[in-house]
């Protein structure tokens, strides 16, 4: 894909979207109501489809195990009934937690897989990135820039996500589910995008001007929803030379966010990643806050862009995470931009 087919598109203007310790074994055990799996149909479109964009077969539990890793507590979503499953590491946006995204996680789960999900420093809690006024009557104040240009932040979002393969053996235990460790697959939203492209390898600069690397050679590859562009967080056109892992780009035509970057920037994570199976997928009309599925609720064009971000997820985790060829095929073609209508528009390298 060349950058025209990226900047034919107008400019969009700028909207706001969206250490070390030995672990502490504690865990708050799920609610033991047994949900009901609702599968609406979708008309006219290919079976696989159906299956990739719908709950799958295993039953999700209502809430989360918590975790303690010794650096951050640790959501952990399993199906019942799977003796085996491979983990998915989920790194959330900034000032949200893990839970504004039980959508897709949700989605992922009754797949068959185990996902992971940290909460971190900037998570929306009382100890979060607020700084409280002295005079209760104001309002905190969110410091996002100083956040997002924290390198020692950076580092504890990526220990927090390594810590998470880390404790597998305690995940085991309170779960009863073995991890497969093969090919773990990271995924992160936002702030969280930006997390998953440095574990798979992609590079920033220091406020020193020093590079500065987190890659973690466990992972295998990589979802990255609303991730940045070069110019914010250290990143430049050089960062992605070293991402050689597969990778699956998600931007919204509307997606900005606190970077202030429009989709054709954040896509060019996409078209400067070292090439061979990258996916990029633009959800027409798409904004920040489509990916956790909240919106779709309500509405019924998010609701489609939700079904195609479900489905190209779904297909990529198959395709990398298990060898399923079928699902493989899917991700090289045109199949999902036929299948959701030109909801999404599908670009490979």
């Amino acid at each position: 894909m060349t950058n025209d087919l990226l900047t034919r598109r107008g400019v969009l203007a700028l909207a706001a979207g969206a250490l070390f310790a030995p672990p502490i074994l504690r865990a708050a055990r799920a609610q033991e109501e047994t949900p009901i799996i609702l599968r609406p149909d979708i008309d006219g479109v290919d079976p696989r489809y159906r299956a990739y964009a719908l709950a799958g077969d295993f039953i999700v539990p209502t809430a989360p195990y918590k975790i303690s890793s010794g650096l951050s507590e640790v959501a952990v979503f399993f199906p019942r009934g799977v003796t085996s499953a491979r983990p998915i590491v989920f790194s959330h946006g900034a000032l949200s937690s893990p839970m504004t995204y039980r959508e897709l996680i949700s989605q992922w789960v009754s797949q068959g897989y185990v996902v992971l999900a940290p909460q971190h420093d900037d998570a929306i809690i009382e100890q979060g990135p607020t700084i409280r006024k002295t005079n209760v009557r104001e309002p905190s104040e969110w410091p996002i820039s100083a956040l997002l240009q924290d390198p020692s932040a950076w580092d504890k979002r990526v220990q927090s996500c390594r810590a998470c393969l880390d404790i597998a053996d305690m995940v085991e235990g309170f779960t009863g589910v073995k991890l497969d460790l093969s090919r773990p697959v990271v995924a992160g939203h936002g702030y969280g995008a930006y997390i998953a492209m440095t574990l798979l390898g992609a590079s920033v600069t220091g406020p020193d001007g020093k590079p500065m690397s987190f890659h973690d050679p466990r992972f295998f590859s990589g979802i990255f929803m609303s991730p940045q562009g070069p110019g914010v967080m250290g990143l430049t056109d050089g960062s992605w030379k070293d991402l050689a892992a597969p990778g699956l780009f998600l931007v919204g035509e509307n997606d900005l966010d606190f970077t202030g970057q429009p989709y054709e920037v954040k896509a060019k994570a996409y078209q400067l990643s070292h090439p061979g199976y990258k996916h990029l997928g633009v959800l027409k009309g798409g904004t920040a806050n489509s990916f956790s599925g909240q919106m779709a609720r309500s509405n019924e064009g998010e609701a489609r862009l939700f079904e195609a971000i479900r489905a190209m997820t779904t297909a990529f985790v198959r395709a990398y995470a298990d060898y399923d060829q079928a699902a493989f095929k899917d991700m090289t073609t045109q199949f999902f931009q036929r299948m959701s209508l030109g909801a999404v528009t599908e670009y490979k390298r």
